[in-house]
Order: C-alpha cells, then sequence, then structure tokens
C-alpha cells in the first residue's frame, strides 16, 4: 500500500524587537489547535478526547503560563489548523 509521505515540518525561532518590549516567537508548521484547544491549551485542568494523549505538553504549558506571569513576561499563542501554532514570549525592557 502507498502511504504519502507527511508534508515537511519546521521550528522557526526568532525575535522582535519593539520600543517597550521584546519577543521571542517560537513557530511551527504543525497540524495547529482548533480553537476550543487554544481556549485551554494553557489551563491544566483542560484535557479534550484527542489532547489526553499531550498530557505532558498541557502541564508544561500550564507551568510556563506561570512562571512567566510570575517574572512579567507576557506568554502569547496563535494557531490555525493544518498551518501550524506559534507563542510568543514578551519580554518588557526595563
Amino acid at each position: 500500500e502507498n502511504i504519502p509521505a507527511a508534508a515537511p515540518r519546521s521550528i522557526l525561532i526568532h525575535t522582535q524587537n519593539h520600543n517597550e518590549r521584546l519577543d521571542l516567537v517560537i513557530s511551527d508548521t504543525g497540524s495547529g489547535m482548533t480553537t476550543q484547544v487554544q481556549d485551554h491549551v494553557i489551563n491544566k485542568i483542560f484535557l479534550g478526547k484527542a489532547e489526553k494523549e499531550h498530557l505532558e505538553s498541557h502541564l508544561g504549558l500550564a507551568l510556563a503560563q506561570k512562571m512567566s506571569n510570575d517574572l512579567g513576561v507576557k506568554l502569547g499563542l496563535v494557531s490555525e489548523r493544518e498551518k501550524g501554532t506559534s507563542f510568543t514570549l514578551s519580554f518588557p525592557k526595563k
């Protein structure tokens, strides 16, 4: 049986320098997330049916959010199904 090859995936890491902050952006070209998952992905309590197998990722994001908040760093998320996901860590300039 012929199985189609998976599309190449990549991870891109870059910075964006703004007047009041420095952003570290980490993006991938993976499968992305549904809007429902995006709304809850950082909440370690929420586990959708398909996400239960990725429990460690959800716990890691909850910890990243807590640590970011404690340090005054904003954690942002943008994702689109079948296109990928970007996380942004926004560091204030002091």
